[in-house]
């Protein structure tokens, strides 16, 4: 939305009955419903466990007073004031101390809300051990071992406050503005959000020039830096942003068009002068009409819809380019605070010796198994030897076949089959034994006549068995052959004991993973080379030095949408809606039917805006008290509940309407938006009725007399009985007239005076 609202202080304008006017943001507070962390700790861990005794503890410390008072808290109190020195290095010892008190309570109660979170997860009872053995180590609570221990969650919290500060701006010096200054210096110093200009660079001239981005190979143009940045932090959510995920909602579409806006208006706009004052033209009217000023601007700047994708695309690649500048600088601060331990990919391999268990018993070489067996060999030296059993030598060579229960005998490939018949009989015996006996004698009549075959079959069969699948047999087989060889052949024996392998020594090997596959990059004598080779790696594989985060690096079509999304999201918006409606999501149903009767209300449609946003905004102790009152707020810091914003009514001073907005916890709760719709009904009724408003002032004054919450004000009070009025009939006891009367003014059946709605709009 190009359109931003514009930032209301929230001053008191208290009469004697708690009443506001609606020139302040008037607010509908709920609780979040989301389990708290002690509920979700409980949970994952169950209610007895060890987790949930040591959150008893941090509790117990955190709420203790004298806490502020523990040596560990003052030490922390130092770091802090050691990290203003790096946000300031130039300032004096007290502004550093006075900086450091400001920012304490806030890193304490943050680093409470992170130790929680490192709690909750499934590794919660680890952590929690380690913290108990560190706390019984050093003779201190587990709250401090968790909060400012190693890996404790204030000091990380100390580590992100500085790299968020450090990337979205300086906090002014001082605690408010010197009492010298003119009216006007005071206020530019009451706007500037405490933060100063983005980091700059000099020139050789010796002019400040913005810090360049590399993005596809070009950079923001200069005079871009700061918008960006403004618009950057122009929405809570984005102060600890950095552009690498995408945000929900319509909040990327907005922040695309905001920077678009700038590319139109800048001096380097790409349209012409014409162009360009038609453009503002539309805008203004969108933002008088209350429509939303981007789709204005879609549907009439250009008859070709799609002249639009350059901008849009442009407008991607800067924002793109502004979260690289972000992410950079983060990971720079955390290195050169060295939170960040560049990551070496390095690994140390002590040697380690190379004698075998077949060398130990005196044999050289490999004794190895292949299908089964064991064989036997030296590399490069001799080649493998099958380590036979002399007790599965075959009696006899070949093999035995039976057939029709009778025995033969064969040698295939030299003898054919041979029958196998005992003296005085016609056949072949059927006996196993018998038969053995009379192969035996034929192989050792073969033997006697033909000395050739007889050498041929011991050469090409196996003779002398298969090697042994046992491997104390294959080593006891092995001892053997080498003491033979020893004993008959001296000089293969030499050549087999020498080893001519190099020495085994220490070594460091580099690896890189990239894409989640691992690469060997190579095997060093000392750790310097291997982490030099890694470093020129990473940085030849991503293009940053070692340390980089570049799990985390920001990705343009991850985050910002494409043209074609924007397209259809702009083609699902009204153009002309009788009560501007922006932002509308599909998990705001519950809320169509209020919606419709307020389509139907005259001044309704006239004055307002209802603005749907994805966000669950915190609320602040002061805005949960105007809301809820001091009661309510106590039962829910009780219970561990967090206080959310769910919707409020304010002025929009760049369309002058009465604008409504629904956060995202009140999306399926009607109570919320009929709540904000009262509040402008209170307003109608002090300006149009006095007689009734007198009506409501007594009977807010009777109720502060006997039960209700005196810091609840009148207007909540009124507000919120008038919901249970719309849930149940004459379920309160505000009086009937005034019901009945601020039930007809949300109707279409009284006319609501002009002159009510501009007192409510000019803050009277």
């Amino acid at each position: 939305m190009i359109v931003q609202e514009k930032s209301k202080k929230e001053t008191s304008s208290e009469v004697s009955t708690n009443e506001h006017c609606i020139k302040n943001t008037l607010y509908s507070v709920g609780v979040d419903q989301t389990p708290n962390l002690r509920e979700r700790i409980a949970e994952v861990h169950g209610p007895e466990s060890v987790v949930m005794k040591a959150v008893d503890e941090l509790d117990d410390y955190v709420s203790n007073p004298e806490t502020r008072k523990d040596p560990w808290y003052w030490n922390f109190f130092r770091r802090v004031k050691s990290g203003m020195s790096a946000l300031y290095p130039h300032a004096e010892d007290y502004v550093r101390t006075s900086m450091a008190r400001e920012f304490m309570d806030d890193l304490f109660n943050g680093g409470y809300i992170r130790a929680l979170q490192s709690l909750a997860v499934e590794s919660g009872p680890s952590h929690a051990r380690f913290a108990r053995d560190y706390a019984n180590d050093y003779g201190v609570s587990i709250g401090a071992a968790l909060l400012f221990g190693p890996r404790g969650a204030a000091l990380a919290e100390l580590v992100h406050f500085l790299a968020a500060e450090k990337v979205h701006g300086m906090h002014r010096n001082g605690t408010s503005p010197h009492p010298r200054w003119s009216e006007e210096t005071t206020n530019i110093w009451h706007k500037a959000e405490r933060i100063k200009n983005w980091p700059s660079l000099e020139s050789r001239k010796g002019k400040e020039v913005p810090l360049d981005v590399v993005e596809e190979r070009e950079t923001l143009p200069d005079g871009l830096v700061d918008p960006i940045r403004d618009i950057w932090r122009r929405n809570r959510a984005l102060r600890n942003y950095l552009g690498t995920n995408r945000l929900s909602g319509d909040l990327p579409y907005q922040i695309i068009e905001d920077v678009l806006d700038v590319l139109v208006r800048k001096r380097f706009s790409p349209l012409d002068n014409t162009q360009k004052a038609r453009y503002n033209q539309i805008v203004e009217r969108a933002n008088a009409q209350g429509v939303d000023s981007f789709y204005a601007a879609y549907q009439s700047l250009f008859v070709n819809k799609d002249r639009w994708r350059t901008l849009w695309n442009k407008a991607r690649k800067l924002l793109h380019g502004y979260s690289m500048l972000l992410w950079e600088s983060q990971n720079e601060l955390l290195l050169a605070q060295g939170d960040r331990v560049p990551a070496s990919g390095v690994v140390y391999r002590p040697a380690r010796s190379t004698a075998s268990k077949s060398k130990k018993k005196g044999v050289p070489g490999t004794i190895y198994r292949n299908r089964g067996g064991y064989y036997w060999t030296v590399a490069r030296k001799m080649k493998p030897r099958p380590l036979i059993d002399p007790e599965s030598k075959p009696k006899v060579p070949g093999s035995f076949t039976v057939h029709n229960g009778r025995y033969y005998w064969s040698i295939p490939g030299w003898i054919k089959r041979r029958g196998l018949i005992p003296e005085g009989e016609r056949f072949s015996t059927k006996d196993k034994d018998v038969a053995l006996r009379i192969a035996k004698k034929q192989w050792a009549q073969i033997q006697r006549d033909d000395p050739e075959l007889a050498a041929n079959v011991r050469k090409h069969t196996r003779f002398n068995g298969t090697a042994t699948k046992d491997r104390a047999a294959a080593e006891r087989v092995a001892a053997k052959m080498w003491r033979d060889i020893q004993k008959n052949d001296p000089g293969l024996a030499t050549k087999l004991s020498t080893d001519l392998r190099p020495k085994a020594v220490d070594h460091w090997y580099a690896y890189i993973v990239v894409n989640r596959n691992k690469r060997f990059i190579g095997s060093f004598k000392t750790r310097a080379e291997a982490q030099a080779a890694y470093a020129r790696e990473f940085e030849k594989a991503h293009g940053y030095p070692p340390g980089y985060n570049v799990q985390c690096i920001p990705r343009i079509d991850k985050v910002w949408p494409t043209w074609t999304e924007e397209k259809a999201r702009l083609a699902l918006m009204n153009e002309h809606p009788r009560m501007p409606v922006i932002g509308q999501s599909t998990k705001a149903e519950p809320l169509k039917p209020l919606m419709k009767r307020m389509q139907r209300v005259d001044w309704v449609i006239e004055n307002c805006m209802l603005i749907f946003d994805d966000n669950s905004p915190s609320a602040s102790q002061d805005v949960a008290v105007q809301s809820r009152g001091e009661k309510w707020c106590a039962e829910i810091k009780k219970q561990g509940k967090r206080p959310v914003i769910q919707g409020s009514a304010s002025i929009n001073n760049d369309t002058g309407r009465i604008r409504i907005t629904v956060y995202g916890p009140g999306f399926n709760q009607k109570r919320v938006l009929a709540e904000e719709v009262y509040h402008i009904v209170f307003e109608i009724i002090r300006h149009a009725s006095p007689k009734t408003f007198a009506s409501i002032r007594k009977w807010y004054a009777n109720r502060l007399n006997h039960r209700l919450d005196p810091t609840l004000y009148l207007h909540e009070a009124f507000a919120d009985l008038m919901v249970q009025e719309e849930e149940s009939s004459g379920s309160t006891d505000l009086p009937r007239h005034v019901v009945n009367y601020a039930q007809r003014v949300f109707s279409a059946k009284n006319t609501v005076p002009s002159s009510a709605i501009e007192r409510i709009k000019a803050g009277v």
